[in-house]
């Protein structure tokens, strides 16, 4: 239910551990990670860039499954995110009409990164509240001291991903600080201060309520520390709550329940400590605290 049109066909590819290479050296992913379970997978469609001279946004019509859906199959009308081009147009484009029509309106929001990075920084942490659990509730600060693991992990998925940072500097496709309005359609627990306006959060795993910016800066900072790609993907990122103003807000069915935050996780991310992870058997590894210090200078 939570599947946007574009993603209903999605080709899954399964992948084995023990066939994915680690360019930097040239070792197994279950070489690295020998006690972890690991499940690998690609998702997508199976299309060639050179099939898409204009970016990546030619998958609407390269693509015969996107192509020939209902809501990509008519030219791209009433656009919930067509307001974005009312900014300035040294933020969003010159010609950002006639990119949000050629994307049917899509934007590369931060709220969907943000639940990966806040994912792999808080595994394993869990905080208990009565019978239940609640995943995550470690701060940014113990993070940094004490997991070095957790922050390569995150470093990682940054620096593995092809961004398309050629159409976002080129105002092609718009990337965009959404963290007050998310776009995500489950984002991280986001308290109320945190939110812009009416705009409301989800229940995903991230720091305690009080420590929400710092777990804001510590992804940026690691985004920014992974790669140059990292480094120049922030530097194009629009900011500013305003562009929240543009924004429809999500619906979503826990609303009703977070607006009034007496629920499991407002009890849990205000209030309980978390347990930490068990450690697992790797050792040897870079540290990422030492990798983050060295970009910082």
């Amino acid at each position: 239910g939570m599947m946007r049109p574009r993603e209903e066909d999605y080709d899954v590819l399964p992948i084995e551990a023990e066939h994915v290479f680690l360019t930097s050296t040239m070792e197994t992913l279950r070489d690295k990670y020998p006690c972890d379970k690991i499940f690998v997978f690609a998702y997508g469609y199976k299309k060639s860039m050179l099939e898409m001279p204009q970016g990546i946004t030619d998958i609407f019509s390269v693509e015969p499954k996107i192509a020939d859906h209902p809501a990509y199959s008519k030219p791209a009308t009433d656009l919930n995110t067509m307001r974005l081009c009312e900014l300035e147009p040294d933020r969003v484009g010159v010609n950002c009409t006639t990119m949000l029509k050629r994307a049917f309106g899509h934007v590369m929001v931060q709220s969907y990164i943000d639940v990966i990075m806040a994912g792999l920084l808080e595994t394993g942490f869990v905080m208990k509240v009565g019978e239940f659990q609640v995943h995550g509730g470690a701060s940014a600060e113990l993070i940094e001291q004490k997991y070095d693991r957790h922050m390569e992990n995150a470093m990682s998925f940054i620096a593995t991903t092809t961004w398309p940072l050629t159409e976002i500097k080129n105002k092609q496709v718009l990337y965009i600080n959404d963290r007050p309005c998310p776009r995500n359609g489950n984002p991280m627990y986001t308290p109320k201060e945190h939110l812009h306006s009416t705009h409301s959060g989800g229940i995903a795993s991230t720091a305690p309520a009080h420590d929400m910016e710092k777990m804001y800066a510590l992804i940026d900072k690691l985004i920014s520390a992974s790669s140059k790609d990292g480094e120049e993907l922030l530097q194009n990122r629009i900011e500013g709550e305003d562009l929240c103003d543009k924004l429809d807000v999500l619906p979503r069915w826990l609303d009703k329940h977070l607006a009034k935050e007496e629920t499991l996780w407002d009890v849990a991310y205000r209030n309980a400590a978390p347990t930490e992870p068990e450690a697992t058997c790797r050792i040897g590894r870079q540290s990422a605290r030492k990798l983050v210090k060295e970009e910082e200078s």
